[in-house]
């Protein structure tokens, strides 16, 4: 039976992928993913979705009072403080919701329990805090002294360290892969504007999945994004756009992140079993 391998890639724009006709990750077929179901489109609660096939509104308060939060005089206030003060202020006082949801759903039922020989390097609500705290200083950092380049370069590194465990994983007698990084949101967040620099992020990633697509053989591919990036004219940063991103090799496409699951869960062996 074939490998089911999903490779999760964090804010990964689909007029992008279209406009430069990047074939490996549009695959045989690829789809603009509906987040209507999201009341705030953030990354724990879609990738948990993902691997549970449920949307969980608890796993949205905290990034929905954090928003709120961020609209309050005394919020907006704090943003005009003189560039010291304002670090001391984004680093005490703006909490942190992905401390609260990085291990949501550990230990409840997910699509790795309906397989054999699962392996995931986190995921966002399943044992990834995508915002820790050494990220959370280089991104105040970035915002109060304008200097884009520690991020940057945290964010490169982040990205061969989790190509380097996909590829050790591809190498094992893995039956679903599921592999995630939040590179390309790092930077997209910051560089979105920058289109020669995306198109050079871009083209990396292509070349990496036609390097999986040679070691993978005929198993089962999906790419897959919690949402993509637009950008911001007025402080030119990229923001979350409204739909996420899926492909597959296999000519399948979803129409809600949580149809990843029930999807997955078909190629499943144990299911398999089973129904005979």
């Amino acid at each position: 039976m074939n490998r089911v391998i999903v490779l999760g890639i964090d804010a990964l724009e689909y007029t992008l992928v279209e406009e430069w006709d990047l074939k490996y990750l549009k695959q045989e077929r690829y789809c603009k993913i509906d987040l209507s179901d999201f009341d705030i489109i953030v990354t724990p609660p879609i990738w948990g979705s993902m691997i549970t096939g449920k949307v969980e509104q608890e796993l949205m308060m905290p990034f929905k009072e954090k928003k709120k939060k961020e609209m309050s005089w005394w919020w907006k206030l704090g943003m005009k403080l003189p560039k010291l003060i304002k670090f001391l202020y984004w680093k005490h006082v703006n909490q942190n919701p992905f401390d609260k949801t990085s291990t949501y759903y550990v230990g409840h039922q997910t699509i790795f329990d309906f397989f054999i020989n699962p392996w995931n390097n986190g995921i966002p609500s399943y044992g990834r805090n995508v915002s820790p705290r050494d990220i959370r200083l280089l991104t105040i950092r970035c915002i109060t002294e304008k200097n884009v380049e520690p991020l940057l370069k945290y964010a490169k590194k982040e990205f061969e360290i989790d190509k380097e465990k996909l590829f050790n994983a591809l190498k094992e007698n893995y039956d679903l892969i599921f592999w995630y990084t939040p590179s390309v949101d790092r930077i997209g967040h910051r560089l979105f504007h920058n289109k020669l620099y995306m198109m050079n992020l871009y083209f990396e990633l292509n070349q990496m999945i036609r390097e999986v697509k040679k070691i993978a053989g005929n198993d089962v591919i999906y790419i897959v994004s919690d949402h993509g990036m637009i950008l911001d004219k007025k402080t030119k940063s990229g923001e979350h756009s409204s739909y996420g991103f899926f492909s597959s090799n296999t000519g399948e496409c979803i129409k809600k992140p949580q149809d990843l699951f029930y999807l997955i869960k078909e190629k499943s062996p144990l299911v398999r079993r089973c129904e005979k």
